[in-house]
């Protein structure tokens, strides 16, 4: 009975012990990343790898390979850390970094470090497929894994950077205004397909039209405060032209930023364009202006007339004064006379 009973414990212990490993290791959860850059046409870039790991149970070996877009950046070389080895042409747009650790890694650990060269201009994708993650060595236990992507942007310098811009302007309370969606510095193949949403402040200005250009198409009720316009062209838009012309009124005092997202912007291939920018707007609501009023014409100042009278009275000539003050003496001279 006694021996019965110790079996039945030594078995419920062994079993204890196999749950808490599996718990323990499907619990825990290792984050892999390869950076990303940015750098012109002709130049190097270093990438790492690295793994973040929790404490327990820790990492103890791995393979782990980067994949890249080998019509854009080119593998040139790489080095493997922890032990580890690594190769650049494991496939022709992908390497590996393998190794085992002596002992358990944990926390931030770097893995390998990948020279790449941009050999034309457009952006690669990085991406890791993991084939091996595990906390031991023996291939069980493995680690759940999240895996951050990274990409390479590879710049030409002489070649203007497609871009799409809406303008910025301002406007008085309850007046339209018309706003340029703008493609700027198109380059060959050319723009093929497009379709742009342009988000507003729906408190301070509302969208109440839209005219479209080189075979767009408008909706202005996408959303209550967004508004789209889509459009394609088989040949290619070359250079720099109007895609649409949105006609917006001032409802409030305020600024309503006008922010563009695009949900799809191809060549005349269809293919994506490999770099490009957005140049977002606003519109300044302001008061309306004091309304202009005729000015007068001001009258000619009149000045109070020389001597005693009112104003209305005209003032003596020369002539008349002088003939007042002879008259005057007269008559004092013949009251003289009177008196003698």
């Amino acid at each position: 009975m006694k021996r019965t009973q110790l079996l039945l414990i030594a078995t419920l212990a062994a079993l204890l012990v196999v749950a808490a490993r599996t718990a323990t290791a499907g619990g825990a959860e290792a984050t892999l990343t390869i950076d990303s850059d940015t750098t012109n046409v002709g130049d190097t870039v270093e990438i790492d790898i690295t793994a973040n790991v929790p404490e327990s149970p820790g990492l103890a070996a791995w393979t782990v390979d980067p994949i890249w877009d080998d019509s854009v950046i080119d593998a040139l070389s790489c080095e493997a850390y922890q032990r580890g080895v690594c190769s650049t042409n494991f496939a022709s747009n992908q390497g590996r970094v393998t190794g085992a650790a002596e002992n358990v890694l944990v926390g931030e650990i770097l893995l390998a470090t990948y020279v790449f060269e941009c050999i034309d201009s457009g952006i690669s994708q990085l991406t890791l497929h993991v084939e091996v993650l595990t906390d031991n060595t023996t291939g069980e236990g493995d680690l759940d894994e999240e895996v951050i992507d990274g990409e390479i942007t590879c710049v030409d310098p002489e070649r203007p950077i497609d871009t799409i811009r809406i303008e910025s302007t301002s406007s008085a309370l309850n007046k339209d205004i018309a706003v340029d969606l703008e493609a700027v510095n198109m380059q060959p193949p050319g723009l093929g397909a497009w379709t742009i949403t342009i988000e507003y402040d729906n408190e301070i200005v509302s969208l109440v039209g839209c005219e479209p250009h080189q075979g767009s198409a408008c909706n202005t009720t996408l959303a209550e405060n967004l508004g789209r316009v889509v459009g394609a062209s088989a040949t290619g838009l070359i250079g720099t032209f109007d895609l649409a012309t949105l006609l917006f009124q001032c409802r409030e005092l305020g600024v309503s930023p006008l922010s563009l997202d695009l949900e799809l912007f191809g060549t005349a291939g269809f293919s994506s364009f490999p770099i490009y920018d957005l140049v977002d707007g606003a519109i300044t609501c302001l008061e309306p202006g004091p309304t202009s009023a005729a000015t007068a014409t001001p009258s000619p100042m009149i000045l109070p007339p020389t001597g005693t009278g009112s104003r209305d009275s005209m003032p003596l000539s020369p002539i008349a004064a002088l003939t007042a003050f002879g008259l005057i003496v007269s008559a004092i001279a013949i009251a003289a006379r009177r008196r003698a």
